[in-house]
């Protein structure tokens, strides 16, 4: 697939995973819902700012209802041990 195609699916995808987050994070009760927001905006400025790539997993361990919207990072769907 060539580049200027590739970064466009790459793309499509960033904004469906955003969107499911983001439908993810509404369906939570308010407190939950108002650390996973706050986890969503740390992650997006931490990617603005390094101009990383996409996002994948959760970063911030700011809420236990943001681990259920942002999983792991370990492909586990958010499980914890």
């Amino acid at each position: 697939m060539p580049e200027e195609q590739q970064g466009t699916v790459d793309a499509e995808v960033t904004d469906d995973d955003f969107a499911a987050r983001t439908a993810a994070a509404e369906a939570l009760p308010l407190p939950e819902r108002a650390d996973a927001f706050a986890a969503l905006h740390d992650d997006l400025r931490a990617r603005l700012e390094s101009g990383q790539g996409p996002v994948t997993g959760h970063s911030s361990g700011r809420a236990a209802g943001a681990g259920q919207v942002w999983g792991s990072g370990r492909g586990d769907g958010g499980a914890r041990a």
